[in-house]
C-alpha cells in the first residue's frame, strides 16, 4: 500500500506532466510546412476564441483555443470537404456562422456541445441561401437571406424559429438589405426595388417594412451606405441629382442633408463614418480640402472640419478610423511628407504616432487594437520588415515583433487579448499563414 507522501508525489508528477505551457509564437502548424491553415473569423466569446481553420484533412472547420489548447469543434462538411465556415457572430451566448455542406449549400449554423448545427434550410433544395448580415435587434437576429424563390431579402430568428420579415422586392427579385443598424425599437437598412431603386428602410419589429424616404425619386437610387446611430439619429451617405454623394440624417421625423461638403452636383463620398464621443467622424472630399477628416458638429446641425492635416488641394486620405478604447481615434493619414502613417486623436489632440517608415515612404498601419489602458498593438510596413507588429506605448512607438525577418512581413491581425496573450494570424518564413499567441504581461504591464 502505498503511502501518503508516494501518492502525493505522484500527483505532482502527473499535473506536472500534463500542463500545457501558454504558447509565446506559432501556437500550432496546422499545415506543415509553407501551406497556410488560415485562421479567419477570429472571433471571442467568453473566455475561448474561435475561428475558421483548414487542418487539410478535414477541410476548413470551426475551431477553439482556450489560451492554451487548439482544437477542431465541427466536421460540417464530412472528411476532407470544405464548410469554410464565416461571418462568425454570437447571438443569445451562442455563436452563429455560414458554412458549405452538400446538398443544402451554404446555411445558417450554430455551435452546439456535439459540434455544429443546422439552423434552417432557408434555400431548400434549390441551393444555399448564403445569409449574412447578422444583426441583433432586441431578442432577434436579423439577416438578409435567399430562399431560392424570393431572391435576397430580410429575414429573422429567435433563437427557435426562423421567418421571412418581409418580401420587400416582391416576386423573384431581390431587394438586398444590407447595412443593417439599430436604433432604439428600429432598425434601419439599406434595400433596393425596382420602383425606388436603392433607399433607406425601416422595420419596427412588429408591422411592416416601410421606406423611410425616396431621397433620389422614381427608380434612381440615393445608395445609403455606412449607416451609423448616435444620439437618436441615423446618420448616412447617400446620392441625390443636386448633392452627388453627401452626408444625411434622419432623427425620426425627417431626413435631410447635413452638409453639402462638395457644393452642387459634385460628391465629397463620405466614408468611414464612426462614432466618436459626441460626434460622428468620417473622410470627405472636397475640390479645395481633398479628402480630410471631418466630423458632425455638437448640435447636430452641420459638419465641421477636424484638421487640414496635409494643406492644399492633394488630402491625406485618412482610412482605417477605429475607436480605441472609447477615448481615442486612431487612423492613417499622409501629410504630404511622411507618407501614410498612423495619427490619433485624443483629449490632448491631434498628433501623428510616429513617422514608422521614415521619409516619404508610407507605413499603411492597419489592425489597431488596445491591448491593455496604455498600450495599443498595430501593424505596419517598412522597407526592411515589411509589414509586422507595432507597438505603442508611455514608453514611446516601436517595433514590437519581426515574426518573418527580412523584408517579407507577417502581415499580422487582426488582433485579439485572451488573458495575457496577444492573439492574431501571421505567417513567418517557414511557414503558412497560421495561429500565433504572444506573451506580453511583463513587457507592456
Amino acid at each position: 500500500m502505498m503511502s501518503r507522501v508516494t501518492v502525493f508525489l505522484c500527483c505532482v508528477i502527473l499535473v506536472s506532466c500534463g500542463r500545457v505551457e501558454e504558447p509565446d509564437g506559432m501556437v500550432a502548424d496546422i499545415l506543415e510546412g509553407p501551406d497556410a491553415g488560415n485562421p479567419t473569423e477570429i472571433t471571442r466569446m467568453g473566455d475561448v476564441l474561435y475561428m475558421s481553420l483548414n487542418d487539410g484533412v478535414f477541410g476548413s472547420e470551426v475551431w477553439s483555443y482556450d489560451g492554451r489548447n487548439l482544437k477542431r469543434l465541427t466536421d460540417v462538411a464530412p472528411g476532407g470537404g470544405h464548410a469554410v465556415p464565416n461571418r462568425f457572430h454570437i447571438f443569445q451566448d451562442r455563436l452563429y456562422f455560414s458554412a458549405t455542406r452538400v446538398p443544402e449549400g451554404r446555411e445558417m449554423y450554430r455551435l452546439d456541445r456535439g459540434g455544429a448545427t443546422l439552423v434552417e434550410n432557408i434555400g431548400g433544395d434549390r441551393g444555399g441561401s448564403d445569409p449574412k448580415g447578422w444583426t441583433n435587434f432586441g431578442d432577434l437576429l436579423l439577416f438578409s437571406a435567399n430562399d431560392n424563390k424570393t431572391g435576397f431579402e430580410l429575414w429573422a430568428y429567435d433563437g427557435e424559429d426562423v421567418w421571412q420579415v418581409a418580401d420587400i422586392e416582391p416576386g423573384s427579385g431581390s431587394s438586398n438589405p444590407r447595412s443593417i443598424t439599430v436604433l432604439g425599437e428600429a432598425v434601419y437598412f439599406a434595400a433596393t426595388t425596382r420602383e425606388a431603386g436603392s433607399e433607406l428602410y425601416v422595420w419596427d419589429g412588429q408591422g411592416d417594412v416601410q421606406l423611410v424616404s425616396d431621397l433620389n425619386p422614381g427608380a434612381g437610387s440615393s445608395r445609403p451606405e455606412y449607416l451609423t446611430a448616435v444620439d437618436g439619429r441615423i446618420y448616412f451617405s447617400a446620392y441625390t441629382e443636386d448633392t452627388g454623394i453627401e452626408l444625411w440624417v434622419f432623427d425620426g421625423g425627417e431626413v435631410r442633408l447635413v452638409a453639402d461638403i462638395a457644393p452642387g452636383p459634385s460628391s465629397s463620398s463620405p466614408r468611414g463614418l464612426i462614432q466618436f464621443g459626441e460626434h460622428v467622424y468620417f473622410s470627405a472630399a472636397s475640390d479645395t480640402l481633398g479628402r480630410e477628416l471631418f466630423r458632425t458638429t455638437s448640435d447636430h446641425t452641420g459638419v465641421e472640419l477636424v484638421s487640414d492635416i496635409r494643406p492644399g488641394a492633394a488630402g491625406s486620405s485618412p482610412d482605417q478610423l477605429t475607436v480605441v478604447g472609447g477615448d481615442q481615434l486612431y487612423f492613417s493619414a499622409d501629410d504630404g511628407e511622411h507618407g501614410m502613417e498612423p495619427w490619433v486623436l485624443d483629449s490632448d489632440g491631434l498628433r501623428m504616432l510616429v513617422d514608422a517608415n521614415p521619409g516619404s515612404a508610407s507605413s499603411s498601419p492597419i489592425n489597431f487594437f488596445r491591448y491593455d489602458e496604455d498600450t495599443v498593438f498595430f501593424a505596419a510596413r517598412t522597407e526592411s520588415t515589411g509589414t509586422e507588429l507595432w507597438k505603442s506605448s508611455p514608453d514611446g512607438v516601436e517595433l514590437y515583433r519581426d515574426l518573418f525577418p527580412g523584408e517579407g512581413g507577417s502581415s499580422p491581425g487582426p488582433f485579439h487579448r485572451l488573458g495575457d496573450q496577444l492573439c492574431f494570424a501571421a505567417s513567418d518564413d517557414d511557414h503558412g499563414r497560421e495561429f500565433w499567441c504572444l506573451q506580453v504581461r511583463q513587457e507592456s504591464m
